[in-house]
């Protein structure tokens, strides 16, 4: 698929099957600061779609750590320069998925639909279920995944706090993944842990203060939920809290897909379940 970068003044997309007139479809990706590891699957999908693939900033190297409300400011801009003949949609994964909330609620009436796929916690509640979870996948590990990660926190050097960085990163996807036949490893191009270190930490104070439940009580645009079974958090703890808010919204389960469902073995329902959402 043919792909072409665009910049809209200091923001970079890189765009995948693009046309003048069609579906146009914004990818978030996750992390914060995970770079690259959606890329080749917006490539992919672009046979659906008009795709563009948001280079977040926070999240290659050399970006300047930014907050959530910058991201906000950025996808406004990006959402407001691909509104052509329609709105855009915005499709987002994991922490993608969680900004897509914020931006749908403040923004109701600029995109055409949000799209969901593999959502992280959106309050505390949630917050304490993805610890107790992850601590379990952790097993006999928790102790060293805990100590590499106040290390990458305390490391003043920059070059080896990414370092370490990038060996907790190496080791936790498959954790997320949690499926035996995935079939591909999904593995970020790099991730920029200082550049997204302030976003992280804005999300954490955001669920604890309720602001992610909150923006989705503010949600009218049509709204898609897409979760599997072998996620961190569980498909029926984040659709009961999205159906609270948004009753309209639909919501997809997915029996044994991990935290990256196009890589596991329910890709093609996971890929069929997207087509008919972007259509």
């Amino acid at each position: 698929m043919q792909a072409s970068r665009r910049t809209i003044g200091d923001l970079g997309m890189i765009e995948f099957g693009f046309s003048s007139s069609g579906t146009r479809v914004i990818f978030l990706h996750g992390g914060p600061g995970l770079y690259g590891y959606m890329q080749t699957f917006c490539e992919g999908f672009a046979k659906h779609c008009s795709a563009v693939y948001y280079e977040q900033r926070g999240s290659k190297q050399g970006d300047m750590g930014i907050g959530i409300h910058h991201h906000l400011q950025d996808l406004e801009r990006i959402v407001d320069y691909y509104s052509g003949e329609s709105k855009p949609i915005i499709a987002g994964h994991s922490w993608g998925a969680m900004l897509a909330i914020l931006f749908a609620g403040r923004y109701p009436k600029s995109i055409q639909k949000a799209i969901l796929t593999s959502c992280g916690p959106l309050n505390q509640v949630q917050g304490d279920e993805f610890q107790k979870v992850i601590n379990v996948r952790f097993g006999d590990r928790k102790e060293y995944y805990d100590n590499l990660w106040n290390a990458i926190d305390k490391e003043k050097d920059e070059t080896k706090q990414q370092k370490l960085a990038d060996h907790y990163i190496d080791n936790i996807m498959e954790i997320y993944q949690m499926d035996s036949i995935s079939g591909s490893k999904i593995q970020p191009r790099y991730w920029d842990y200082k550049g997204a270190h302030k976003t992280m930490c804005e999300s954490d104070e955001y669920i604890f203060k309720g602001e992610y439940e909150s923006a989705l009580s503010k949600i009218h645009t049509p709204l898609t939920v897409i979760h599997g079974t072998y996620d961190i958090m569980s498909p029926d703890s984040i659709f009961s809290l999205v159906r609270k808010h948004v009753p309209h919204a639909r919501t997809f389960e997915l029996a044994r897909a991990g935290h990256y469902p196009w890589a596991g073995p329910r890709r093609e329902e996971y890929l069929e379940i997207l087509k008919q959402e972007v259509k």
